[in-house]
């Protein structure tokens, strides 16, 4: 039904258990609205989502194709992990506070508020992973004075490094939810909410 949905296998990885697919149903006015933009002058198609480039393409979801489930890191990861490694620790009801970095700007280890509100550092024998998603990550590097130094200073944190393009730039993705047009609209009033829409997907 949706000879529109194109993927290229070279910006997706193979050894993760974390899988992205389509659900098996997509609203039969997705296809019209993506025609819709082909006749738009300077739209782009990239070849794939994982392109790194704007444009109009479909974009997968966190889905096991095979039991159509959502995958995520505690399908794919932590519950096979779990089973196998005596020394893998998921601590729950912990917040952490910053990422702890020494005077040779190398990460050492984490300080984080523990469930029972007991302040602890854990130190690395080999690396810190931060992964804290879109909005912490970049959080996380500030309150360890990573960030513009402006902001850093106004909040009284140490500046370890003056890197000004971290918590910046943040944009949210488009996307059509639902679309609902009625006859009794004039056609000079289906256009005007056409090019609304064209705006949403489009803007910086």
């Amino acid at each position: 039904m949706f000879d529109s949905i194109k993927y290229d296998p070279s910006y997706w990885g193979n050894t993760s258990e974390v899988h992205a697919g389509w659900p098996n149903f997509y609203w039969p006015g997705v296809t019209p609205l993506v025609e819709a933009f082909k006749e738009i002058e300077g739209v782009e198609f990239p070849a794939d989502s994982g392109a790194g480039q704007p444009g109009v393409f479909w974009f997968p979801t966190f889905l096991d194709p095979r039991p159509l489930t959502r995958s995520y890191a505690e399908t794919g990861h932590y519950a096979n992990v779990n089973l196998t490694r005596s020394n893998y620790h998921l601590l729950i009801n912990t917040l952490v506070r910053q990422i702890l970095i020494d005077d040779t700007l190398t990460a050492h280890g984490v300080q984080f508020l523990s469930a029972n509100s007991t302040l602890l550092n854990v130190t690395a024998s080999k690396e810190v992973i931060l992964s804290a998603g879109a909005v912490h990550s970049p959080y996380l590097l500030q309150l360890s004075g990573v960030g513009p130094k402006s902001l850093l200073e106004a909040g009284g944190i140490k500046v370890r490094v003056d890197l000004p393009g971290v918590g910046q730039n943040f944009q949210d993705h488009s996307s059509v939810t639902a679309l609902n047009i009625t006859r009794k609209y004039t056609q000079l009033r289906h256009r005007a909410s056409l090019l609304y829409i064209i705006w949403y997907l489009t803007r910086d």
